[in-house]
């Protein structure tokens, strides 16, 4: 089984803001979540970057390990660093990958071109802002009728 999880993340002045959607084959989106912070701190440097990370790490653990993922992301370093194919050296892409390493997962990655209505892209960056202004305490997770 493979699902499909749009991802995105967004920064400014020092807040973050992340979110993902669950979709079926379809496109409908059967779930949502959204929330604030990093994974880790010291991934701050990376601002946006740090946000949009920290959007796939959180979708992962939302989904059964052994469920096949694809991520449909709009920064082209997620798929990158992943897939081997750019060198992480900076704290936030190093500890995205490790925590990709140790969620041990299957996960297909496909870039889309954000801004450029995506549906489902256009879904998760109103969250991750919606994300960033609210700061949430706790992920606002929502699960839509199936």
């Amino acid at each position: 089984m493979l699902v499909k999880i749009a991802t995105d993340g967004s920064h400014h002045e020092g807040k973050f803001g992340w979110a993902y959607a669950v979709v079926k084959e379809d496109g409908t989106v059967i779930g949502t979540g959204y929330g604030s912070g990093l994974v880790d701190e010291s991934w701050a440097h990376g601002w946006n970057v740090a946000a949009e990370c920290t959007a796939v790490v959180r979708a992962l653990e939302a989904i059964k390990p052994e469920i096949e993922v694809e991520i449909l992301h709009d920064y082209e370093g997620l798929g990158r660093w992943a897939r081997g194919e750019w060198k992480a050296k900076k704290p936030c892409a190093v500890g995205y990958c490790a925590e990709l390493k140790k969620l041990a997962r299957k996960v297909v990655f496909t870039w889309v071109r954000g801004h450029d209505g995506h549906d489902l892209n256009e879904t998760v960056d109103s969250l991750a802002y919606k994300a960033l202004k609210e700061q949430p305490v706790s992920p606002v997770i929502e699960r839509m009728a199936k």
